[in-house]
């Protein structure tokens, strides 16, 4: 036993003589290695020390974010539609409704579907669009005018007013799940979705609608409130959703004759023609929001 202890000290006593020795014999080898990159490096001490070696190891930790954009509802239909000015803004409208297609004027407008690329518009100056149009002209895919007549008739009928809910309404239709500028040139851009008697007007920055370019929005329901304000914040938007058709098979809209004439517009009566209804149009759909970032 006592041989073996000694055995063990002198092997220890070399072992840390051969390291101590090594450290001054090697250090050309340990400087390059700090050079490398982040490997496992393997240097011997010294051909004296027999079999002692000596390894270093790094690891490199990667982190990732991912960030997710919150869904927004959405109808998930093809709606036909007519995008065309409602005074000095633009909109997605419905097809086969009489909507109110002027608040300055106060002029309705029938959109129908003759085909599926025919489009008829008519004006009329009182609503139900009963009476004989002021203009009516036939449009096709090779004008310019943006409609899209392979889909449904669906839309969501919003009722707004101006000065408060106990004043005028309007009855403006607007096709469903249509992404569409709600300004020229185009700077915000919004869709409209609707369920039972809960709807949205939704506003992105940009013209695929999609979740990560989602910005802001105007809630409503079947009972008038306040919804937004102008960009310059004198004039409150009040409105309700009256109506919510999301399948073709609901819908009673009414069919234009396929023999229509081309007429010049007439004279209307003015329905609305004060300074705040055309501040309000101006920026009808526009979150306040957003015009005041811009």
């Amino acid at each position: 036993m006592l041989k073996l202890l000694t055995l063990s000290t002198i092997l220890l006593g070399l072992a840390i003589g051969a390291e101590t020795e090594s450290s001054g014999e090697t250090s050309t080898s340990e400087s390059s290695s700090s050079e490398s990159t982040s490997s496992t490096t393997e240097t011997p001490s010294s051909e004296s020390s027999g079999e002692s070696t000596s390894t270093t190891t790094t690891t490199t930790t990667t982190t990732t974010t991912t960030t997710t954009a919150t869904p927004q509802k959405h109808n998930d239909v093809t709606s036909n539609y007519y995008y065309t000015y409602l005074d000095t803004s633009y909109f997605a409208f419905a097809i086969g409704q009489c909507t109110q297609k002027s608040l300055l004027d106060g002029s309705y407008m029938l959109a129908s579907c003759l085909d599926t690329d025919l489009l008829q518009v008519n004006i009329y100056s009182t609503a139900g669009c009963s009476d004989t149009p002021t203009s009516s002209v036939n449009y096709t895919s090779a004008d310019s005018e943006v409609f899209n007549c392979a889909g449904d008739n669906t839309y969501a009928k919003v009722t707004i007013s101006v000065l408060g809910c106990t004043d005028q309404t309007y009855d403006v239709y607007s096709a469903l799940d249509v992404c569409v500028a709600a300004t020229s040139p185009a700077t915000v851009y919004t869709s409209v979705y609707c369920s039972d008697t809960t709807g949205e007007i939704q506003y992105y920055l940009s013209s695929s609608c999609a979740d990560a370019a989602y910005y802001s929005v105007a809630k409503m329901n079947s009972t008038c409130q306040y919804l937004f304000s102008t960009s310059s914040g004198s004039t409150k938007i009040y409105g309700k959703l009256s109506e919510c058709v999301t399948s073709s098979s609901d819908t009673t809209s009414t069919t234009a004759s396929a023999t229509s004439t081309t007429s010049t517009p007439g004279t209307t009566t003015s329905a609305a023609n004060n300074y705040n209804i055309f501040t309000a149009v101006a920026l009808l759909f526009v979150a306040v929001l957003y015009v005041a970032t811009l």
